[in-house]
């Protein structure tokens, strides 16, 4: 069996439920990359909004803000 720092783990889907595994398994020192279809982050539709009041402390708490933001129009 491999360690946890031999592992790696493809997350599909670059949404807030795959930046929060990818955050939570390299917490835990597991490799992770997330693929994502779209060539943006965008809000979609009525369902979604990356809400800059609501999401964006968290991914500045994680230490992701500055690579989402540059692939993204956050709002």
């Amino acid at each position: 069996m491999k360690s946890k720092s031999e592992l790696r783990v493809a997350i599909i889907g670059g949404r807030i439920g795959g930046a929060a595994a990818a955050v939570a398994l390299q917490r835990g020192g597991i490799r992770a990359e997330i693929f994502e279809q779209a060539p943006v982050i965008k809000e979609r539709g009525r369902c979604w909004c990356w809400n800059a009041s609501s999401i964006c402390p968290l991914f500045k708490k994680w230490g992701i803000y500055d690579e989402i933001e540059s692939k993204s129009y956050l709002m």
